[in-house]
């Protein structure tokens, strides 16, 4: 189209001195030439609407209308084209009035044609800009530009069809000013968007600490799974191209303005540069031109979702290799936040570029409407690709003279040696030709830096490795290798059912007790906190039974997904019917497709019982859901495994390899498989836990505890099954299996890499709590109601192992300390938007971090040393807590003393708690300011204890009740008030009644304070022994003698229940700078 456009300007000025030469060729011979590469062009585009259409069939119906809404404009276009210059040149041959003036089809095709297909384009990046920027009047004023862009074509065809001549065209320069200022205005405005969000997004990240940046490698900020780097990438290319076209309409409105004649300065239009704008947000690319002179567009990401490069440098600077690949669905590029499990292939990528699990992306480019993304993704099953792939690797040489001297035909009969290849660079352009440098730049995804030595190192646990700590190179030997240390096997269509209960039976025969699971979960006289009736999934009868306490059962770990509802699950109107023989047969249709292959698995396995949430509980039983819930603990310890679906993003993906399907093929086509001799095969082996945490299931609230809690798991993601227990980890990718008391060192359960299971002892219960909910917080629930109960398991054991009691997920034996967290946000900085926004969740006490949405930073996780902490909880704190709870609203110790201590066990010196002594239940001596000072609430007041009890009532979870010392703050200073509430910082600056700063709080959520007027109450905690700085170091004066302080308001008409508003710390000797200069004793009912 833009090739026409262009030709038909050209073509206006000719006219003016045709003369010498044929009217014909001077006025339409450019038209004919730029329309015969239109129609080439068009072409390519029906190919690849062919492509996404076959390969994608499940888009939403709004984006398959948008295609093709694209196409039949451009159809439009093309056909009015050719009709026009078949009307004035064929049949009107030799006819010089048809030459000079402009007819419907001319004025239809182009411009009104045109300025909609660039208001369609531009219409759907405001929908992307909003998604980037959560900004209605943003997208409103794009979407507003694309409209008033397409009004000016729409008249400037009208005009056109008024005034035909070509060289009178500047009489309705108006309608052309309001077209061409409208597309360039907007184009500038995307631009401008898009560069002020990079600018905010690179100048918070440059400031986050690193849990921060791990927590953003488990988001989505625009609703993408991949990783931000992809954002940022799309973002900048978005710039680069928005700049240029706003620039070339810009030049193009100037020509066309100060020509009065129309005929001595022809303007050039410039849709195909704008497609590469309007589009970019979609096609995060970089431009190219290939051999055969198409605009290309590539972009190869880092190697894997889950390893985000650090600085801009080898994927800087894509291949110009193109070829055909299948289409992007669109509907990945959702905006619900939940885009599908992002995919990724090693086929049709060039050998240089394509590092282990990449994906690349190609557009081919024409004109404005002719513009698909395509996608390589492990999920592509064109024969093309996997030809190609075959061709590349078979088209490689033999080894180069540097990696000659690895001596490879030794296999992995070597002893430990590291090797230098020379300069990454170098690496990096063997890699076309020699296979074991190919592998080499493979293994190192994340690679930013080419000019400096590349070391390879043949491990004393096998393997060559170079930055990857737990995936290594490693030959394709297992059947016939001497020992597993750097031998690999082929991962075949089908799991080996027998290779399965090889793991099982390997692990119970060599393992011990420390893979043992615990006695049933059954109420029987040994196991009094057991469920009196226990449902497993037979099988083989296809039906639920009741177990006893000597069933043998597997559970399962899998996700629901956003929306989904499974099509049978156990309620009290069928409990019966499912307990009939085949009644799962019955309604097989009914079960999801991963529910329907675990069962499979296990009947394969030649086990019988399954645990299954939504068979085994009622799900509209409250008493039988929340008991089974509140023994979740045991359902997974006692189980004899966990098989783990981590494939797919809802119940109805299925398992990988359970039966002949895509499923399993794909297994085949993802094992990387290089022959770097001949009859020797190389690969890259894949560890379990990064496969699971960048995994959908390893983002779900309720799969970390069924996880955690495990002696054994099996999991199946999309590539292979691992076996995971406590003493060693196996892989259908490697050999171990065939050494069973060698341990696999590399990714082992005890080597730091291996998954996080909750240790029967853990060292430091209260540290492992901290570190537990710091990754729960993190994770996503689709009912926040879940909140504390998808953790319950987790915390069930930890108190066990705390000797502690629990109170709405806090561990009693160490209150003090676990009412003080904070949000990830009390950083000094503006927060990263990616960070999820910290607010109140209703349900929960706000004393509670359940209380509370986002990222937690604890006291705990710095109480490391026993010591230090039982000296704070003895000497340093004060406050006597009770509470009251809807089910029991008697007033209560919250740590009930010497009784406590009686119902959990005598505390350990290693472990955190208070002491009780006969006088005080904390343990603490009485401290003289305390003296005659009210320390229990009493009841004699019935009109404020009906108070408490009607909120209780409404709000259905415990009240804190006790007395305290609390002092008045008049002035708290809001940290970059002008910043929009998900960047901006948290700790807030409280300032006394001289002007000076005394302390810092960091606000729960600032918007609450909205409206709050002070002065305002800061509950005085404890004296702070160390400082920790899950309150931001740099917003305190540690040398100065502190107190920890609880930020509180007052609700109700009555101001007798307060809440939670933030976390802090005040000066010592700055109280008496405070309104009223004293601390006051009072009485605080906490909700």
């Amino acid at each position: 189209m833009s090739f026409f456009f262009t030709a038909c300007l050209l073509s206006s000025t000719a006219l003016t001195d045709s003369s010498m030469k044929s009217p014909a060729e001077v006025a339409h011979g450019p038209m004919f030439i730029g329309f015969t590469c239109n129609v080439l062009l068009y072409g390519v585009m029906i190919i690849q609407v062919y492509l996404y259409f076959t390969t994608y069939k499940k888009d939403k119906i709004w984006l398959k209308a948008y295609v093709m809404s694209l196409l039949a404009c451009d159809t439009a276009n093309t056909v009015f084209d050719f009709i026009y210059l078949y009307n004035t040149l064929i049949l009107h041959f030799g006819k010089f009035t048809y030459l000079e003036k402009a007819d419907w089809l001319f004025a239809t095709g182009y411009p009104a044609i045109t300025g909609i297909i660039a208001s369609l384009v531009q219409a759907f990046f405001a929908w992307r800009v909003f998604i980037l920027t959560r900004s209605w009047p943003l997208a409103a004023a794009i979407f507003v530009g694309s409209l008033s862009g397409a009004a000016g074509s729409i008249a400037t065809s009208f005009e056109v069809g008024r005034t035909p001549e070509f060289v009178n065209f500047q009489r309705f320069k108006g309608v052309v000013i309001m077209w061409l200022v409208s597309e360039s205005v907007t184009d500038i405005v995307i631009t401008g968007i898009l560069v002020w969000y990079l600018v905010m997004h690179c100048h918070a990240t440059a400031k986050w600490s690193m849990s921060e940046i791990m927590y953003l490698q488990n988001s989505h900020k625009t609703g993408f799974k991949q990783s931000d780097y992809m954002v940022d990438r799309i973002i900048r290319i978005t710039v680069q191209t928005g700049m240029i076209t706003s620039v070339v309409a810009t030049l193009d409105l100037i020509t066309f303005l100060t020509d009065p004649t129309g005929t001595q300065t022809p303007h050039i239009q410039f849709p195909a540069l704008q497609t590469v704008h309007q589009f970019s947000d979609e096609q995060p690319q970089l431009p190219r031109n290939n051999a055969e002179g198409k605009m290309t567009l590539q972009f190869s990401p880092p190697s894997s979702a889950r390893t985000p490069p650090t600085s801009p440098g080898f994927y800087d600077n894509p291949m110009s290799f193109v070829d055909g690949g299948a289409a992007i669905e669109l509907d990945d590029l959702s905006s619900s936040g939940h885009q599908k499990k992002a995919s990724y292939s090693s086929d049709l990528i060039s050998p240089i570029e394509k590092p282990a699990a990449a994906m690349r992306t190609h557009i081919i480019h024409n004109s404005r409407p002719r513009l698909f993304v395509q996608i390589e993704s492990k999920h592509a099953t064109d024969s093309v690709h996997l030809s190609h792939q075959r061709r590349l690797l078979e088209e490689m040489k033999e080894l180069c003279n540097v990696c000659k001297t690895l001596d490879l035909a030794k296999l992995n009969n070597r002893k430990p040696q590291q090797y230098n290849l020379g300069l990454w660079g170098d690496v990096k352009k063997r890699s076309s030709n020699c296979p074991f440098c190919y592998l080499v730049i493979r293994s190192s995804p994340s690679r930013a830096v080419w000019d400096e030595d590349c070391y390879v190192t043949w491990g004393e646990h096998g393997g060559f490795t170079t930055n990857s700590v737990t995936e290594y190179i490693a030959f394709l030997n297992a059947d016939t290798t001497s020992t597993p240390l750097g031998s690999a096997r082929r991962v075949e269509a089908q799991v080996d059912p027998a290779l399965v209960a090889r793991w099982l039976d390997l692990c119970e025969k060599n393992h011990g007790k420390m893979c043992s699971p615990r006695p049933g979960p059954l109420l029987i006289p040994e196991n009094q906190i057991g469920l009196a009736t226990f449902r497993v999934v037979d099988v083989i009868d296809l039906c639920l039974v009741d177990a006893t306490p000597e069933t043998r059962y597997i559970t399962l770990s899998y996700v629901w997904g956003d929306g989904f509802e499974p099509g049978i699950k156990l309620t009290r109107a069928n409990a019966d019917s499912l307990y009939e023989k085949g009644v799962f047969r019955v309604n097989e249709g009914k079960l999801p497709v991963t529910i329907k292959h675990a069962m499979e698995m296990v009947r394969k396995m030649g086990q019988r019982y399954i645990w299954i949430d939504s068979l085994c509980l009622k799900q509209d039983d409250d008493y039988d859901r929340q008991h089974g819930i509140a023994a979740m603990d045991m359902v997974y310890q006692c189980a004899e495994l966990t098989l783990i679906a981590a494939a797919g993003t809802t119940a109805n993906y299925g398992i990988p390899g359970v039966l002949s399907n895509s499923l399993g093929d794909r297994r085949v086509k993802n094992q990387l498989k290089v022959a770097v001799l001949p009859g020797i095969e190389m690969t890259i082996t894949k560890d379990p836990n990064t496969e699971l945490m960048w995994s959908f299931h390893g983002k779900r609230g309720w799969t970390m505890q069924e996880l955690h809690l495990s002696y054994r798991t099996l999991i199946f993601t999309d590539d292979m099954a691992y076996f995971c227990c406590r003493q060693n980890t196996w892989a259908e990718d490697t050999a171990y299996d065939r050494f069973p008391k060698v341990v696999n060192e590399i990714i082992g359960p005890n080597t730091g890499w291996g998954l996080p299971f909750l240790s029967d002892n853990e060292p430091n219960p209260l540290c492992k709590w901290s570190d537990e909910l710091g990754s729960y917080a993190l994770r996503k629930l689709k009912n926040p109601t879940d909140t504390i109960d998808a953790f319950r398991g987790l915390l069930n054991r930890l108190a066990v192992q705390s000797k502690s009691g629990l109170l709405h997920g806090l561990l009693t034996v160490s209150f003090d300390i676990g009412l003080m967290f904070s949000d990830i946000s009390s950083m000094p900085v503006p927060r990263a938007s990616g960070l999820p926004t910290y607010g109140r969740r209703p349900g929960f006490a706000t004393w509670s971090w359940a209380g509370w949405t986002g990222g937690k930073y604890t006291y705990a996780e710095s109480c490391n040393d026993p010591d230090g902490p039982n000296i704070f909880l003895q000497h340093n704190t004060y406050i006597t807590w009770y509470f009251r709870s809807p089910e029991a609203p008697q007033l209560k110790l919250v740590w009930d003393g010497l009784n406590a201590e009686r119902e959990h066990g005598e505390l350990e010196r290693r472990l955190i708690g208070y002491r009780p002594i006969p006088r005080d239940p904390y343990g603490r001596g009485l401290h003289p300011e305390l003296k005659n000072l009210q320390t229990k609430p009493d009841e004699s007041d019935r009109e404020r204890l009906n108070l408490i009890y009607r909120e209780l009532r409404q709000r259905k979870y415990p009240l804190l009740q006790f007395f305290a010392h609390v002092v008045q703050v008049g002035k708290l200073v809001e940290p970059e008030p002008d910043l929009p509430r998900e960047s901006r910082p948290q700790v807030h600056k409280v300032i006394g009644t001289d002007g000076e700063r005394c302390g810092s709080v960091s606000v729960d959520d600032r918007s609450l304070l909205r409206g709050v007027k002070g002065p305002y109450d800061l509950i005085l905690l404890s004296k702070v022994q160390h400082y920790n700085d899950f309150i931001w170091r740099s917003e305190v004066q540690t040398k100065k003698e502190m107190w920890w302080v609880m930020l509180i308001v007052w609700v109700g008409v009555e101001k007798i229940v307060a809440e939670r508003r933030g976390i802090g710390c005040l000066y010592f000797d700055d109280i008496n700078c405070l309104v009223g200069g004293q601390k006051v004793w009072k009485e605080i009912v906490l909700a």
